[in-house]
């Protein structure tokens, strides 16, 4: 796949900051200029079955030169259902791959860990080793980012002046995110596996549930996969009064809303980091 991002940044990468973004079923690549805080460029693929994700950006990596440009930063977006959050107050670097062996069945990989800022905890998750080696030696000492550490910045700042428990649910084909809010205080986050719409509600609905949520004044968003979402907001409607939908028209993604929380939280790290 030949990428025609803007000329411009082979003049000064150095102010330029390259964000990619592997997804179970596809890949997206973000080109973000922080000081001006703009996209720049933007492109995707979903590959076809004789390919898998990673495979198919490898490709695009080598017939694209740009990306060997001396970039200010490049961050990696990973989507992995093998995560856990543990709090600041414990050591991560020296327990932290202890911890998620522990927790998980996935064995081999990179286990990998970063701060989730404004919640008091680290993040750890799991990278196929393959992966996490083909993206050090392609860029200058790149940031590993776990999926949910955007959303949940994004989706704090939304819910902190909210009064009810608000759930926000970024569904995918085959992937859905579960994430809890109480005034800005997380309350879970999480992503299953789903094969279909039932898998989807029994997933929202017990975890409604057991987070004792009032079906009457407390509310659930939907993002993601438009298509996805207004089946699922539908059926949820018989169940609970308050059901969005979160629909974004910035990014013509498969996922916008994934593609929105990621550009957003880069931007505001950067921000942070360069000023």
């Amino acid at each position: 796949m030949k990428l025609k991002p803007p000329e411009s940044i082979r003049k000064s990468p150095e102010l330029y900051v390259p964000t990619v973004l592997i997804f179970p079923q596809y890949w997206a690549i973000m080109l973000l200029a922080p000081d001006n805080t703009e996209l720049v460029f933007f492109a995707e693929e979903c590959p076809d079955q004789t390919h898998d994700v990673f495979s198919s950006f490898k490709d695009c990596f080598f017939e694209n030169d740009f990306f060997s440009l001396p970039f200010r930063k490049v961050f990696v977006v990973n989507y992995s259902s093998d995560f856990t959050f543990i709090p600041n107050s414990i050591d991560v670097k020296h327990h932290g791959k202890k911890i998620l062996q522990y927790l998980s069945s996935e064995k081999g990989g990179v286990v990998l860990h970063h701060p989730v800022e404004g919640m008091g905890l680290n993040v750890l998750h799991r990278l196929p080793e393959a992966v996490y080696d083909f993206f050090s030696r392609s860029f200058e000492a790149p940031q590993f980012i776990h999926h949910l550490a955007p959303q949940i910045r994004y989706l704090a700042t939304k819910s902190r002046d909210a009064a009810n428990k608000q759930m926000f649910i970024n569904r995918q084909q085959h992937e859905m995110d579960i994430i809890c809010f109480h005034k800005g205080k997380l309350l879970l986050a999480n992503t299953c596996h789903v094969r279909n719409l039932q898998d989807a509600l029994y997933f929202i609905l017990f975890t409604w549930k057991q987070l004792k949520f009032d079906r009457s004044k407390d509310s659930v968003t939907l993002a993601g996969e438009t298509a996805e979402n207004n089946i699922t907001a539908k059926e949820l409607q018989r169940y609970i009064q308050n059901v969005e939908l979160h629909n974004i028209q910035d990014f013509p993604s498969i996922n916008p809303y994934l593609a929105l929380t990621s550009k957003e939280y880069i931007m505001s790290f950067q921000t942070v980091q360069s000023s």
